[in-house]
């Protein structure tokens, strides 16, 4: 049997205080396994030189040969602080990595259920990304309080070759534009409750007006200020989780402080910002936007020694500066600086020596990160509306069930929501990924967040439904705990009881309500997120699915041979339970039709189906179809729109006009399908002309080209032609020009033969709405 790093002292049971449920958010590619690497390291369970190439918590074949996460994966970590005071409590942190892949949001939506805190991961070269905007908005819905790491710095230096002041101003505009993303999702709450507010007045009060002096919106300040990043507030860390090494500015804050003889809680607050250190009056000062010569103490103090140590040991070895500075950073003693050779492993030794990534991260993840009874105050009006949204006491009194989830107690009745089912190996107690050893058939586990009470081994619980609209309720059904894990990545350790807080993997079996305490067959059916309650009266959890992926991909699977339909079957309702984000349709033609959020879901879920649901079935596979979806507006005419937007009907002997707007993308087509009975003429005749369309695009060519030639048009004409306009006259323009004044017509051909457009406005097929806006362009142009 295999056994996880750690099994021996596997235990859920912790104080609530030092418990910290953590999940790691970012855009992809922009470093969250590399961090959970790094603070995985600190328990031992990996080494310190291999975290970020191991990526532990990437479990399937599929995520470590693409280098891409893929699903959502925990492990439960112990870290001591190095700074508090003894005795020093151990926290125990439940860290959740989620992908960044858009394909993946119902992952992102897992982990931020699971969670009560997020670290938000931005890399300073792209900045703020749009899935970053996405995580922030997901985190933010279920009120998850989040701290923000500003990862690869090294790159500033290395790649981009900034110089520490650049550097500095590069991090302040992440900063501004993340804290600008914030201000805006509090913003639309604020003007969305507002708005509620209004259509909830009545109609009496309505017609009587309203004060607009009274009707204000009033912003939360101290909501403002808790969603907001702030270096000196500590809620900010800056590293390099490739080279193993982050800080807070309250880090350095303790190092200088004994220097300059200052608190450090004081010189945190101005180690970042405008401020810079006066050397002749030893005193901190505003710094003006006039003053180019002082530098901000946060370049001065912090990002100058960094830079120094990768211009020491990254290009090239600069053993003199390096000696220097080793008897200045403990962590160096016992280097032998002599035997390095320069390069990243260098960096990577001296960094993390000096500055551990794993003691940065978790410091300011349990100073500004809730523990679960902290954090179920305000997460339960999200999590259970039904019951909190509105309500600030009383509810406990009439619902014991609710004191329990209020305050994250251990002792009330068991809640618990299971978010998702995995695949398991339970002889081995290992998740199986997207490989399945023998021919054992595949396992579930739920991974489940214990909201209140404590869940053991043998007990039975109810699955909570929601209430069904007719106001009728069934027979809730019942579960049973077989077994209870304790998640390690992808190890599974059995413990024998997990309390309020706990994020762990269970065993469930349904239970026959006819006959008390029979049990009945493994499969669950269609459920793939649950709510679960000790007692009948529960509220159901809001599911964090609803609105966060759609299937936009779909692909028709048959089976190859017919007698593998129900294996198929079978298959497509373990993959439909083992992802919350497919849907799976049968049509009446009978084919299986699969849904799914985008090109790199399908693939994982092809390879699901056929490595682990359905093995051995050999599948026709249809191509993939993209779901376009169409809304219903109001046709509005192009041509009211855009003046240039209609489409111009030109005599065949012009079509050299076409080659002058090629660029442009011109289209050109044959007879129109409109002809007017009225302008028959005899196909003899000279006036009968092919005419050829020109689309929008070289019409606006054609105008920009001739804008000279529309300048010399008559004022006469001009004048003419707004007169009739605004008479409201139904012109009719055509080759015979029978009802224009012939010698205005001809004086006209005359005075425009160079101006193709001026010809172009004349041979118009038009009506009336297209000659006002035609007319309009022309004098604007004119």
């Amino acid at each position: 049997m295999s056994r996880a790093p750690g099994a021996e002292s596997a235990s859920l049971v912790w104080p609530r205080e030092n418990v910290r449920n953590i999940c790691i958010l970012a855009h992809v590619d922009h470093g969250k396994t590399t961090c959970a690497d790094n603070l995985i390291s600190a328990n031992g369970i990996i080494s310190r030189q291999s975290a970020g190439k191991i990526r532990y918590l990437d479990s399937r074949v599929d995520e470590q040969e693409r280098q891409i996460t893929m699903k959502s994966s925990a492990i439960a970590i112990r870290w001591r602080s190095p700074i508090s005071q003894e005795p020093r409590p151990t926290f125990l942190v439940n860290l959740i990595d989620s992908p960044g892949h858009v394909d993946f949001t119902s992952e992102v939506s897992t982990a931020a259920r699971l969670a009560d805190g997020a670290l938000i991961v931005i890399d300073v070269v792209e900045g703020v990304q749009g899935q970053t905007r996405t995580v922030l908005r997901q985190a933010y819905r279920d009120r998850v309080k989040t701290c923000l790491l500003l990862n690869k710095v090294d790159r500033l230096m290395i790649e981009l070759e900034l110089t520490p002041s650049e550097a500095y101003q590069r991090l302040v505009n992440i900063l501004e534009q993340i804290n600008a993303a914030n201000q805006q999702l509090l913003s639309e709450e604020v003007m969305a409750e507002h708005a509620k507010e209004q259509t909830s007045v009545d109609a009496s009060a309505a017609s009587e007006g309203f004060d607009l002096s009274s009707a204000t919106l009033e912003f939360d300040m101290a909501a403002e200020e808790a969603w907001r990043y702030s270096p000196e507030n500590g809620n900010v860390a800056f590293g390099s989780a490739a080279h193993g090494w982050a800080f807070q500015v309250g880090t350095f804050a303790r190092v200088i402080a004994g220097k300059m003889g200052a608190r450090p809680e004081i010189l945190q607050k101005v180690l970042w910002g405008e401020w810079t250190f006066n050397k002749k009056t030893r005193k901190v000062q505003r710094r003006s936007p006039a003053d180019t010569k002082s530098k901000p103490m946060f370049v001065e103090f912090i990002l100058q020694p960094l830079f120094s140590v990768y211009e020491a040991g990254y290009k090239a070895l600069d053993l003199e500066l390096l000696t220097k500075m080793q008897a200045q950073i403990p962590g160096w003693k016992d280097l032998d600086l002599g035997r390095m050779s320069a390069g990243s492993a260098t960096i990577r030794e001296l960094c993390s020596r000096w500055l551990p990534f794993s003691d940065a991260v978790l410091q300011m993840a349990t100073d500004h990160l809730p523990s679960p009874p902290q954090a179920a105050e305000h997460r339960m009006p999200v999590l259970c509306p039904r019951w909190f949204a509105g309500r600030t006491q009383g509810l406990e009194d009439v619902r014991p069930v609710a004191k329990g989830l209020r305050g994250s107690d251990p002792d009330g009745e068991p809640v618990a929501y299971l978010a998702k089912f995995l695949a398991a190996d339970l002889e081995r107690l290992v998740l199986t990924g997207d490989t399945l050893n023998g021919d054992e058939d595949v396992q579930f586990v739920g991974i489940s967040r214990v909201f209140s009470g404590t869940l053991r081994p043998g007990q039975d619980v109810f699955i909570v439904q929601d209430d069904d609209p007719t106001g009728q309720k069934g027979v809730p059904r019942m579960l049973r705990i077989e077994r209870l894990f304790q998640l390690m990545g992808r190890f599974l350790q059995e413990v024998a009881e997990a309390p309020a807080g706990s994020i762990l993997a269970v065993q469930v079996r349904p239970v026959s309500n006819d006959v008390e305490g029979e049990v009945t067959s493994t499969e669950l059916g269609v459920e793939r997120y649950l709510t679960l309650c000790g007692v009948k009266e529960c509220p159901c959890f809001e599911t964090p699915y609803s609105s966060q992926a759609f299937a936009i991909v779909r692909v028709s699977l048959e089976p190859q041979n017919v007698t593998d339909i129900e294996a198929l079957d079978r298959g497509l309702r373990l993959l439909h339970r083992a992802d919350p984000s497919v849907t799976i349709e049968a049509m009446p033609t009978g084919e299986n039709v699969l849904g799914c959020c985008g090109d790199e879901h399908l693939k994982r879920c092809m390879g699901d189906l056929q490595k682990l649901y359905a093995r051995g079935v050999p599948l026709t596979i249809s191509t993939p179809l993209v779901a376009v979806r169409e809304s219903i507006a109001r046709c509005v005419s192009s041509e009211r729109i855009d003046p240039k937007a209609a489409s111009l009907w030109l005599p065949s002997w012009m079509s050299h006009l076409v080659d002058a707007s090629a660029e442009a993308g011109s289209m050109m087509s044959g007879h129109s399908d409109y002809e007017d009975p009225s302008d028959v003429v005899n196909p003899g005749s000279a006036q009968h002309q092919d005419r050829i369309s020109m689309s929008p695009a070289a019409i606006t060519s054609v105008w920009t080209a001739n804008r000279k030639a529309v300048q010399q048009t008559p004022r006469a004409l001009i004048d003419w032609l707004s007169r009739a306009s605004c008479t409201g006259t139904v012109l009719r323009w055509s080759l015979r020009g029978e009802e224009l004044p012939r010698p205005l017509l001809t004086a006209a051909w005359q005075r425009w033969s160079s101006s193709s457009s001026s010809f172009l406005l004349l041979q118009r097929r038009m009506t009336r709405d297209s000659w006002e806006a035609s007319l309009s362009c022309l004098l604007f142009a004119a």
